[in-house]
């Protein structure tokens, strides 16, 4: 699957915003990391585990990374009930860049 001319661009932004809100050997979970999960391929030697969600991949485990492919065009439900009340907000990537 070929990229967007300027995905490589775009995904250098992405990158620096992510990289300073992840310390090393947490556990990143990447909702949508697209068909080669690029973050965590990078960050594989500097976390803990990577989870990859999407549904250009196919299921595997290689290293410490685990893709799971998911159809994200359904309605997927996502919790974190129990770990709300912990989370500290300036770490949360996903909130307006």
């Amino acid at each position: 699957m070929k990229e967007p001319f300027l995905e490589p661009i775009a995904r250098k932004f992405r990158f620096e915003k992510a990289l300073g809100c992840i310390t090393k050997n947490s556990v990143v979970v990447d909702i949508g990391c697209g068909h080669t999960p690029h973050l965590l391929n990078r960050l594989a030697n500097y976390i803990k585990q990577g989870v990859g969600v999407d549904q250009l991949i196919g299921d595997k485990i290689k290293g410490n990374i685990k893709l799971i492919s998911c159809l994200m065009s359904k309605k997927i439900p996502i919790t974190m009930l129990a770990v709300v009340k912990s989370v500290n907000t300036k770490n949360i990537i996903g909130k307006k860049m």
